[in-house]
């Protein structure tokens, strides 16, 4: 059995091979001036949800979320997730909830949060995503929806999508 910190380091070399095929790459010195610049972002997050070895069991449908956050130093960082389903369904998390519920995400204001999917139009966070980012993440914060060829952004504040129960994006079309 490999010690812990062995295991982080051959993760982290895994993790800068992955970001070398990859035409945007997001760092702690490059995200201030990448976060007003959605195509960007959706394309890294487009980019990091391909590398993702499988899909779900469950619904066979990727999402992946990037948080932006900044802690209280001011300093921007990003936080990553994937939906997760196990065999038992109810046991699944959602992509979102998975960014959030990450420690590193603990103590930080989430400033802009960024979805990709398994589909050809944007999608929005499910009811229970929208709940637990409402409970975290204040109204006017933007979030950026792109499906997987990443040419219809969507960008709409949390607050907008919270109140509404189904959301229609045929108006970005």
């Amino acid at each position: 059995m490999l010690p812990c910190a062995q295991v982080i380091k051959d993760i982290n070399s895994y993790l800068k091979k992955l970001e070398k095929n990859m035409s945007v790459t997001v760092t702690s010195e490059n995200l201030s001036s990448l976060i007003s610049d959605d195509v960007a972002l959706i394309t890294y997050c487009n980019e990091r949800k391909q590398q993702l070895s499988a899909s779900p069991s469950q619904s066979f449908f990727r999402v992946y979320a990037l948080l932006i956050v900044e802690d209280e130093k001011k300093e921007l960082s990003i936080i990553e997730g994937t939906n997760t389903e196990p065999d038992y369904i109810g046991g699944s998390i959602c992509a979102e909830r998975a960014a959030l519920s990450n420690p590193l995400a603990r103590g930080k204001t989430v400033r802009k949060v960024i979805i990709t999917a398994d589909a050809a139009q944007p999608i929005t966070p499910g009811p229970l995503c929208r709940e637990f980012l409402t409970a975290q993440v204040a109204p006017d914060v933007q979030i950026v929806m792109a499906g997987t060829t990443g040419e219809n952004i969507v960008s709409v504040p949390l607050g907008y999508i919270s109140l509404t129960i189904y959301f229609d994006l045929s108006f970005a079309t």
